[in-house]
């Protein structure tokens, strides 16, 4: 069978190119929505005409408005950072990959914090909100428990701190709450946020390092005893 016209690929793939480019604007429009009115709800007609299309093409894109919203949070975790969240993640010291995830965790958090600010905020009063958020909960509550399981496996959580309790410290260290309380409330930048959050999860799962032998204390003792 004789191979298809070259017409009808290059068709197709201008087509395609024209599908994904249409997405992304709509994605840039309800990103647009959500940061410039972040307490209401932004509605499909509203990101609709703001992307220049008609409602039924971002139904056709997207299937809803959740997963428009769904698909707003990707594109922000992908422009900021989320592959090399995920390459820390995959580090085999759990330990570096703890500290790497926050160090990453802080910088795609401040490179998309109106949207996390705005699909937080939207998540108590919006179901789409809602749905996305604890999806996003989900996602990272995984993450922490892998995190920590590796840890201990390893022999790098601190004696009589359980399993549970360094999920609980790593959860909260990695809350879009915590984030906003040091960079809005502290003022920091997303990289002394993570060193914050670095230093604060290594201070309070990791072993307390051993005291620092003191030689003069064997010393004065040998004296004494003379």
């Amino acid at each position: 069978m004789p191979p298809p016209p070259r017409r009808r690929s290059y068709t197709q793939r201008l087509r395609a190119e024209s599908s994904a480019g249409t997405r992304q604007r709509i994605v840039s429009a309800a990103r647009d929505a959500l940061t410039a009115r972040p307490l209401q709800n932004p509605t499909v007609a509203e990101v609709a005409e703001r992307a220049g299309v008609v409602r039924s093409t971002v139904y056709t894109a997207f299937g809803s408005r959740e997963g428009l919203l769904r698909a707003v949070v990707a594109d922000v975790n992908a422009r900021g950072g989320w592959a090399r969240m995920q390459e820390a993640f995959r580090h085999p010291d759990a330990l570096t990959a703890i500290v790497r995830n926050l160090e990453e965790g802080a910088r795609m958090i401040g490179s998309g914090a109106a949207v996390a600010s705005a699909i937080t905020a939207l998540a108590a009063v919006d179901p789409d909100a809602a749905t996305v958020a604890a999806e996003i909960d989900a996602v990272r509550l995984r993450g922490v428990r892998d995190l920590v399981r590796r840890l201990d496996e390893q022999g790098g959580l601190r004696p009589g701190l359980s399993r549970e309790q360094a999920v609980d410290v790593l959860w909260v260290l990695t809350s879009w709450g915590t984030y906003d309380q040091l960079a809005t409330g502290r003022g920091l930048d997303p990289e002394a946020v993570g060193a914050r959050l670095v230093d604060i999860a290594v201070r309070t799962i990791c072993p307390l390092p051993e005291p620092a032998h003191d030689h003069r204390q064997d010393q004065h003792r040998t004296v004494v005893d003379r």
